[in-house]
């Protein structure tokens, strides 16, 4: 290996002998960097990073890193990639063409995003084709799979998964550890608590050999899910109820009533939120 000045390599780090790195280079924590790297001046390769050399049929390939670049946390560069100067990949992200032009690139594949206007937190995942709106924010490690809609204003926070094809809409808030289903679709202004889950297979037993049935649930506007509730396959939340912290939800709800429970039923009673503005609470009827 050979270095040029000031240059920083952290703890836990696996790097071979045929490797270049330039002055001012920075190398975090757990990165693999594998022979025929060469990197320029004054970049950093975040945590977790990889460069790979061996392509599939057997040759080996070097990857190339420009200088002023930043190469995020969890990203991995195939054999033979060139990253120009002034790139940034982002966290999660799978290189596996050139990245010349200065800008983010972003997914898996990773491409160029011409213009971010959302924020985008550690060690997160967002896969091809997502539409993003503005004023989005994406916390830390979330999973955002193919084709997946989040409108303008959505807030994702840590540790949420979205799965493929789920539509948000404007506004929508998912707490920490939420789980969106594939299909679902979720309305304008919908509050979806930490660690509540929105399911659509409806096939339980792990014995069934037979086609599985798929059914996302519905989310109207304006709908409140409280702490680790379940909404089951196939539901319909009409538009402003809400649904109590902890309750299966396995039948379509009335507009504007309060669910509560295992199976969840109306409830006629006063519903309390939290005053904190990122993670709405159930706290009494």
């Amino acid at each position: 290996m050979k270095t040029g000045k000031n240059v920083i390599i952290k703890e836990n780090c696996v790097i071979r002998e045929d490797v270049v790195l330039g002055d001012n280079v920075e190398v975090k924590a757990a990165v693999h960097l594998a022979n025929g790297l060469r990197v320029g001046d004054n970049t950093t390769l975040g945590p977790s990073c990889m460069t790979l050399e061996k392509t599939p049929d057997g040759q080996n390939k070097g990857v190339t890193i420009g200088s002023n670049c930043y190469i995020s946390a969890g990203a991995i560069l195939l054999p033979g990639v060139v990253i120009g100067d002034n790139v940034v990949v982002g966290a999660g992200s799978v290189v596996t063409k050139d990245c010349i032009e200065p800008g983010l690139y972003l997914g898996i594949p990773a491409k160029k995003v011409e213009k971010r206007n959302y924020h985008l937190g550690q060690y997160s995942i967002i896969d091809e084709d997502v539409t993003i709106g503005k004023d989005v924010w994406i916390g830390n490690y979330v999973h955002i799979r193919p084709r997946v809609l989040l409108s303008d204003g959505c807030d994702i926070r840590d540790y949420c998964f979205i799965a493929e094809g789920a539509q948000l809409g404007e506004n929508t808030r998912c707490g920490m550890y939420a789980n969106v289903c594939a299909n679902a679709i979720v309305g304008s202004e919908v509050y979806i608590g930490s660690k509540a889950i929105l399911t659509n297979d409806k096939t339980i037993d792990p014995k069934w050999k037979g086609p599985k049935t798929y059914i996302a649930p519905v989310i109207e506007d304006e709908v409140r899910i409280g702490v680790a509730a379940v909404i089951l396959p196939g539901v319909r939340l009409g538009k402003g109820s809400k649904i109590g912290a902890g309750a299966v939800v396995a039948h379509d709800t009335e507009p504007g009533v309060t669910y509560v429970g295992v199976p969840a039923r109306a409830k006629r009673g006063k519903w309390i939120e939290s005053k904190d503005a990122k993670e709405t609470q159930v706290l009494a009827f």
